[in-house]
């Protein structure tokens, strides 16, 4: 089949391809109803990259693609950007669904089996696309690019007065939706109130962190939601989506989201619920709710320096810093049955204590082959991470049980996926204990025997049981019944 130019170069999708593009078709569709959902964006202008584990994708909207993309040949989609197939993922994209720079513009890269199988899950798909393709915009026209996203120690969700607290502020927020205007200032005092006191025992660098991802990730939340909203109950899905979502249908106006949302925000870090980084998509949409109706003209200042959504909530109630605000606090922890939720939270932290020592013991002595990677002399350039995955044994070791990634200089990275990794803070150690026996192992292009020290110079590569590691020069050791990996580029 021949393109536009005369040449064999069309490429049909197929499979999963083909049902990742109706979400996408959707996403555009979405984007044509609800053009005013943020000031300035439309998704239809933002590069899209929908990828496999193979390293090809499918690259909508990109103003350069690279030589050698075959255009996609898809009948029936809906009008868009032009979409094509091409070879060889960046190294930035490791896992996840991840806003990065391509080819001199921020694309939004998602993993196409992530589109699954259901009619739930293709919904929840034509979201995410809106809030990678939001994450882009942020990068591009915010300050996503300057901001603490990852943690700078590890987050506290077993701290009993935390999360207690925490979950009063979620509660406080969908109070207000029902909340008249005339008694939203007392309302938002009562939320920052509260606020401020869980803050009192957290460090100023998590702050920054918790307001970084309710700016980047709390934001994309609420331009969904006002999309939705936007598009109507009479609101009818693409023809592609359409045949996607069969007899059984799931419209993708109605408010689902909407519910979905407000459900997670009564129980944010109820027994540690989301504490770590989940929390804040619900608490950073529901202020920019709040502040639509409180502070309109907010999004004038979001993207400038230190100005932040709870900052902008701030300005628009007053302090007495006295009794009156003692008793504002009194009033919403008695509303919500705060010594309950504190002694709640209390036995919560004691059994979350229990299991992480567990969790670390079953890692350190179970079956399979420990590997302990060192990593103290290098420089960390990149991490990812799933951050509701993160278990903190201590101040110094923390376990994840979810996707991890870190890259050290351009040379080094380390994945871990499917298996649990202790991290050591303090000392620059990755443990990780692979049950898989068929290891993969070489170094120097070669195989390694384990049996003796060797050193590698021209790179290492381990590829096993959910577990890639990649690095340029180091030895390699048994040790103590486990394999020692020094890597020292």
């Amino acid at each position: 089949m021949k393109n536009m130019h005369g040449k064999f170069a069309w490429y049909l999708p197929a499979g999963a391809e083909q049902r990742a593009l109706a979400c996408l078709s959707e996403a555009w569709n979405l984007s044509e109803r609800a053009p005013d959902a943020w000031p300035g964006w439309d998704l239809r202008r933002v590069p899209v990259a929908l990828y496999k584990r193979d390293g090809t994708f499918l690259l909508a909207g990109h103003p350069r693609p690279p030589r050698g993309a075959r255009e996609v040949f898809w009948p029936g989609g809906v009008a868009g950007p032009p979409v094509y197939r091409v070879s060889g993922l960046p190294s930035m994209v490791t896992v996840g669904a991840v806003a990065v720079p391509y080819r001199g513009a921020v694309t939004a890269f998602i993993p196409v089996e992530w589109s699954g199988r259901s009619a739930e899950e293709a919904r929840e798909f034509v979201t995410l696309i809106w809030r990678e393709g939001f994450h882009a915009h942020l990068h591009t026209a915010g300050k996503a690019g300057v901001i603490a996203l990852s943690l700078p120690t590890p987050y506290p969700d077993d701290h009993h007065v935390n999360n207690a607290l925490g979950n009063i502020e979620g509660r406080l927020l969908l109070e207000a939706r029902t909340t008249p205007d005339g008694e939203l200032p007392r309302l938002a005092l009562a939320f920052a109130l509260i606020r401020r006191e869980r803050r009192a025992q957290l460090d100023d660098a998590l702050i920054d962190y918790e307001r970084a991802v309710e700016y980047y990730s709390g934001l994309a939340t609420y331009v969904c939601l006002r999309a939705l909203e936007a598009a109507g109950a009479d609101y009818e899905p693409c023809p592609p989506f359409q045949r996607l979502a069969g007899e059984s249908g799931f419209p993708m106006a109605g408010g689902w989201l909407d519910e979905k949302h407000r459900a997670e925000l009564a129980v944010v870090n109820r027994r540690g619920r989301g504490a770590v980084r989940r929390r804040f998509f619900h608490t950073g949409a529901e202020l920019a709710l709040l502040l639509d109706r409180f502070h309109p003209g907010w999004k004038a200042r979001i993207h400038q320096p230190d100005v932040w959504l709870d900052t902008l909530l701030e300005e628009k109630v007053t302090f007495d810093g006295g009794v009156g605000d003692d008793a504002i606090i009194a009033e919403a922890e008695h509303r919500y049955d705060y010594v309950s939720l504190l002694e709640e939270e209390r036995a919560n932290a004691r059994e979350m204590r229990e299991r992480r020592q567990q969790l670390l013991q079953s890692i350190l002595s179970g079956n399979g082959t420990m590997f302990i990677f060192d990593v103290s002399q290098l420089r960390l350039t990149d991490i990812r991470l799933d951050h509701d995955g993160l278990e903190a044994v201590n101040e110094r070791l923390q376990v994840h049980t979810g996707a991890a990634f870190f890259q050290y200089g351009p040379a080094t990275t380390l994945y871990f996926h499917g298996v649990p990794v202790v991290e050591d803070r303090e000392s620059g150690l990755l443990e990780v204990r692979i049950p898989d026996r068929r290891l993969r192992i070489s170094g120097d292009d070669s195989p390694f025997r384990l049996v003796k020290p060797a050193e590698f110079t021209e790179g290492f590569e381990l590829n096993a049981g959910g577990v890639r590691v990649r690095a340029r020069q180091g030895i390699i050791q048994p040790i103590d019944g486990a394999i020692y990996v020094k890597i020292t580029r």
